[in-house]
Formats: structure tokens, C-alpha cells, sequence
């Protein structure tokens, strides 16, 4: 192993081990484009925060409460969908996310059905605030 790769967890790829272990999208934008939020009975949870330049997806932020494969499927939401076209970043969910991530498990594939849950809202989100722009202000989450 060489200096610059990350110990791979049993049992998990690379690309999965460098996605839970990012930290540069962790963290919610203030005034945001778009909040979403997850949580499950377990007790993981997922929001997002989006930014939008134009009709493109700028910058996508979350935070979690969970375990290393929240994390990793946080931030597999990012990677994809950063760049992405408005319309096209509605095309991403589990199964994209557990292709990308390449050993997610049975067992954490709940994350990847709560992240994409709650990308969904964020982007609901964005939609509803491009109709009617004046709720903005008056959003009750942390955005």
C-alpha cells in the first residue's frame, strides 16, 4: 500500500473507503436553494443542502447522523449529482448510489435509500422555492 490510499475495511472498495472518510461537503449552506431530510427508526439521519447556479447543481452539502456508510452515501450524492443538470440529478438514487460506492452491502443499503430520500426533498425543495421565491425567508430548518 502506498502512502496516498486509504486502508480499505473489509469486505469494501477503495471508492467506498474514500467516500466515507471526505470531509469537504460535510456541513449545511446557510441560505440554501434547497434542504431535504431523512431519518429512519434506527436512528440514522441525512440532510442536504443544495446551491444552484442557473439550471446546474453548483454545490451539494449534507450532514448525518449515522454510520460510516451514511457517510459514504452522503457524499456519493454529492460526487454524482455535483455539475448535474437540474433534470438529470431527479435520475439519481440507490441503486446509482450502490453501483458508485461498489460495496455497500445488503445490510447499509438503507443508507443509500435515506440519502436519496432526502436529496429528493432538497430537490423538491429548490422546485417549490423557484414557484414561489418569497417562502424562502420563512423555511424552519437550517438553511
Amino acid at each position: 500500500m502506498d502512502d496516498n490510499s486509504l486502508p480499505t475495511p473489509a469486505g469494501r472498495s477503495a471508492r467506498f473507503a474514500e467516500m466515507a472518510s471526505r470531509t469537504e461537503r460535510y456541513g449545511l449552506l446557510q441560505d440554501a436553494d434547497g434542504y431535504g431530510q431523512a431519518s429512519s427508526p434506527c436512528g440514522d439521519m441525512i440532510e442536504f443542502s443544495l446551491r444552484l447556479s442557473g439550471e446546474l447543481l453548483q454545490l451539494v452539502t449534507f450532514q448525518v447522523r449515522g454510520c460510516s456508510a451514511m457517510v459514504a452515501c452522503g457524499n456519493a450524492v454529492s460526487t454524482l449529482t455535483e455539475g448535474a443538470t437540474f433534470d438529470h440529478a431527479w435520475q439519481v438514487g440507490a441503486p446509482e448510489i450502490d453501483r458508485f460506492l461498489d460495496s455497500l452491502g445488503p445490510a447499509q443499503y438503507h443508507c443509500a435509500e435515506l440519502a436519496t430520500a432526502a436529496f429528493l426533498q432538497a430537490l423538491a425543495d429548490c422546485r417549490r422555492l423557484k414557484r414561489e421565491p418569497w417562502k424562502k425567508p420563512y423555511r424552519r430548518h437550517p438553511s
